[in-house]
């Protein structure tokens, strides 16, 4: 039996993943990651509705919302922009969460993944996620821009990937 290679882009389901993604590799310009100085809102004026933005703060690290879409907002059913990552209902899954963000920023590599949680107001969501690295240095990852879409009832969980290829 033949083993079929899916590459990581060949795992995004959500349009808006697929566009994000292709703009964040045509910013990188030979760089580990773009900066966010780099970002222009007008060319993916179609991807905000679903964009999250992250200020990365060290010691302890903490990630602050400084943009969150309003598709985003509508789904989840508030709006923590400022707010801290850690002071919002992830459920079961903010272990998951965090460690996904911690990994991207610590190697600097794009991080896919999908899963499914309950809010705490018992509202079942089912999800897919893309998080990018920026970096203002070229060193130091301080934000962090991603994409969220829902995920079909039909899609299974793939669960969380790097972009090591």
């Amino acid at each position: 039996m033949q083993v079929t290679k899916v590459s990581f882009e060949q795992r995004f389901h959500a349009d808006t993943l697929k566009t994000l993604y292709a703009y964040w590799q045509d910013l990188r310009r030979g760089r580990t990651a773009p900066s966010r100085a780099d970002l222009d809102p007008a060319a993916i004026e179609s991807v905000l509705p679903h964009v999250v933005l992250y200020a990365v703060e060290e010691a302890p690290r903490r990630y602050q919302i400084r943009l969150l879409g309003s598709r985003i907002i509508r789904w989840y059913g508030c709006d923590p922009t400022a707010r801290y990552l850690d002071e919002i209902d992830f459920g079961e899954i903010a272990a998951d969460t965090f460690a996904a963000l911690d990994s991207v920023v610590d190697r600097c590599l794009p991080l896919h993944m999908t899963g499914e949680y309950t809010k705490h107001d018992n509202r079942a969501l089912r999800f897919e996620r893309l998080y990018l690295p920026l970096s203002s240095n070229g060193r130091r990852v301080d934000n962090v821009i991603g994409a969220v879409a829902p995920l079909a009832a039909d899609v299974p969980i793939s669960g969380i990937r790097l972009d090591t290829d």
